[in-house]
């Protein structure tokens, strides 16, 4: 351990989302080209509001705002949920079960200076004690990435496991034409030019992000409309199917990061759309947090223009875009192994994070691994996880 180790961490549970509001704020710093902390949009406080509001209401989600100081100063946010589960309390991240990946709020300063170790054996006696105090008998981080911005991430937990899902990440550095070289060969760029010509003569094509409540809400209903669409023709569950998911997104076009009304600010989510012949054709709703654009989930229409692939020339054309605007360094695909994502993206994996801290606990971490484990399996068995499409395909054509 470094000789200028702080001695002095404590833990304080805050009191609201506005107590932890201002302590995001003024952890981030004024610079927003380049903030102090080590963060993602899915631990900001308008995406923590917009899921409260929504998904926490319905779940009866009680807040459990953690916060780490050395001193005066705050180096760690931990925004965490309880519920009650198999009889017992968890504590999780908010909203983890519609994020990507989580990395709680840190000091970048902290980070850079002592090891992630060092730091861990500091700050777990101190979440410990704040977890046994709120009666939690499991602390369950899901997704959680190894390292963020080259760092580290010394969250607590005392057994780890691979998440069931990658999360996808590209570097945007490389420049958009080498990129789209990367993400396809020579032929299936030729087929995707002839696809793109074609939906380009079928009249009114256009790529766009929608800007006006009008356009924001059309894009909403279409999304909506075409993964409901997908579920019915292939049994995939419909993530956006309930009232509540829907009220959630809405919200996010409406919120900043910080959790105000978004019409001075850039809003958390951004709908993207590609028109052609008279309709929307497909959509991708995206999120940005800082240098990374995270594309969160799409949609396409099967109808007669499907096999034009226009979902691939959106993403194709999103990506140039955001290569063009030049802000972006990083374009996050979200979670899960899909064809269309390679090339643009590479893997990253991530863990689940573990921390019993009762009896009970104990017990409901040795279930949950092994569901877990056993979905990473078959998840990442490529003959087993086409045996669980087809059975979900052959069920929605009975159904």
């Amino acid at each position: 351990m470094a000789s200028n180790f702080p001695n002095d961490f404590r833990a304080e549970v805050l009191s609201d989302l506005n107590a932890y509001r201002a302590l995001y704020q003024s952890m981030r710093g004024e610079n927003h080209a380049m903030p102090s902390t080590l963060d993602f949009v899915y631990q900001s406080p308008g995406w923590i509001s917009s899921w409260l509001d929504t998904f926490g209401y319905k779940l009866d989600a009680r807040p459990l705002f953690i916060a780490i100081f050395t001193g005066n100063k705050p180096v760690l946010l931990l925004p965490l949920s309880l519920t009650t589960q198999m009889g017992m309390q968890i504590a999780e991240f908010y909203s983890q079960s519609n994020a990507n990946q989580n990395t709680g709020v840190w000091d970048k300063e902290l980070l850079e200076k002592f090891s992630s170790e060092d730091i861990r054996r500091a700050i777990q006696p101190l979440i410990l004690n704040v977890l046994k105090a709120a009666n939690v008998d499991l602390m369950y981080l899901r997704n959680v990435p190894p390292v963020s911005e080259g760092t580290a991430l010394p969250l607590p937990y005392t057994s780890r496991q691979k998440s069931m899902n990658p999360t996808f990440r590209g570097e945007l550095s490389q420049g958009f034409e080498v990129m789209y070289e990367n993400s396809m060969g020579k032929t299936s760029r030729r087929s995707l030019r002839r696809k793109e010509k074609a939906l380009n003569e079928s009249g009114d094509f256009r790529v766009y992000c929608a800007e006006t409540p009008e356009e924001i809400n059309e894009g909403l209903a279409v999304f909506f409309e075409q993964r409901q669409t997908r579920a019915e023709l292939t049994g995939i569950p419909n993530a956006f199917e309930s009232e509540t998911a829907q009220a959630f997104v809405r919200n996010l076009t409406r919120q900043s990061a910080l959790g105000t009304a978004a019409e001075s600010t850039s809003p958390l989510l951004t709908v993207w759309c590609l028109h052609a012949a008279d309709k929307i054709r497909a959509t991708y709703l995206c999120l940005r947090h800082d240098a990374c654009v995270v594309g969160y989930t799409n949609s396409i229409a099967h109808d007669d223009l499907t096999n034009k692939s226009p979902g691939v020339v959106l993403l194709k054309d999103l990506i140039r875009n955001i290569c063009e605007e030049g802000h972006a360094t990083v374009f996050d695909l979200g979670l899960g192994e899909e064809r269309y994502k390679h090339g643009w993206t590479d893997p990253l994996l991530l863990s689940d994070l573990f921390l019993p801290v009762s009896f009970k606990g104990r017990l409901g971490f040795a279930v949950q691994s092994a569901v877990t484990a056993a979905k990473t399996m078959i998840r990442s068995n490529p003959k087993l996880w086409s045996m669980v499409r087809k059975a979900r395909s052959w069920r929605a054509k009975a159904s």
